[in-house]
């Protein structure tokens, strides 16, 4: 039986992040590390009192490579998606876990996505990633997301098969239409990480599993989309409440990611084509226009600058 550590991360969300920790405690055998990253409302008292449910357990400060199946991992602030990630995989012991599961807290699995997810790099070992179908949370069988194809010339991401119905493009999803797998539900292998490095910090949100499986590539480790592994996502539950920051973290990473990988040429068009996507996408929001282009300077002009406001 494979060992899997499932990280989630919560923000200001106590109660998604409830729902999924009981949910994954229920139909899983998986360790699982809840970190609260900096919430600022009453969510570190909420979780305790649905954790101490599950299992007796208290706030610490970083992860602990121990018998206790549920960790609850307390930050003093807000470090983002990459930082709170390899906080914890730094203190995993080796040989301790077989799989990382990476599980979006506004995120609900079916009962045996992992375990498809789990038999899918057991028997591939060439792989480094098993990425989950993501479904929509309200509307059951539309879908979010079946892996992702990127767009060097836009600097920008595509959601292969979104707003699809599942009953009308089950039968012609495959592998050969993606790029790298969507981060709300993605496993990867514990023992590549010793080559491949962690979670590139200087992306704050957006990107970074993007730029893992990239990197991952390069090493000779694929991804793959589980077919049967589907997950109920709600989405951008981090930028909800303040949408010009999605534009503000989402373009910052775009120029990140380009700095990274394009030439001068392609990243500085790239500013020119992300800034026309930013406009049409924004409709005349003249806030969520100005923090879109305000991401776009930092990525181009300060890409090895930290992104948290």
């Amino acid at each position: 039986m494979a060992k899997t550590l499932c990280i989630i991360i919560n923000w200001n969300a106590a109660a998604d992040t409830n729902l999924l920790v009981e949910q994954v405690w229920e139909t899983t055998n998986a360790h699982i590390a809840l970190i609260d990253n900096g919430s600022t409302d009453q969510s570190k008292e909420q979780l305790m009192a649905a954790c101490s449910r599950l299992q007796a357990a208290n706030w610490q400060s970083q992860f602990e490579c121990k018998s206790e199946r549920l960790q609850l991992i307390s930050s003093a602030t807000n470090d983002g998606f990459a930082k709170a990630i390899n906080k914890v995989i730094r203190c995993v012991l080796p040989n301790t876990y077989d799989f990382i599961w990476l599980l979006n807290n506004d995120a609900l699995p079916e009962e045996k996505a992992l375990v498809h997810l789990e038999d899918c790099l057991l028997q591939q070992k060439d792989l480094g990633f098993a990425g989950s179908v993501i479904m929509d949370y309200e509307q059951r069988n539309k879908i979010q997301c079946c892996a992702v194809r990127y767009h060097p010339f836009f600097a920008v991401s595509k959601l292969q098969f979104k707003n699809q119905q599942w009953d009308d493009a089950k039968d012609y999803i495959s592998n050969d239409k993606h790029i790298f797998q969507h981060g709300a539900s993605l496993l990867v292998r514990y023992s590549m990480l010793e080559q491949l490095g962690l979670l590139d910090e200087r992306f704050f949100l957006y990107a970074e599993e993007h730029d893992w499986q990239v990197r991952a590539t390069k090493l000779g480790f694929g991804n793959a989309l589980v077919v049967k592994s589907k997950v109920y996502h709600k989405g951008s539950m981090s930028t909800a409440n303040a949408h010009h920051l999605f534009y503000y973290y989402y373009n910052t990473s775009a120029m990140k990611f380009a700095y990274k990988y394009h030439s001068f040429l392609l990243r500085t068009w790239n500013v020119i084509a992300l800034l026309g996507i930013t406009i049409i996408r924004t409709k005349g929001n003249m806030k969520a226009l100005y923090w879109g282009v305000k991401g776009i300077l930092l990525g181009y002009f300060k890409p090895n600058q930290y992104a948290n406001l």
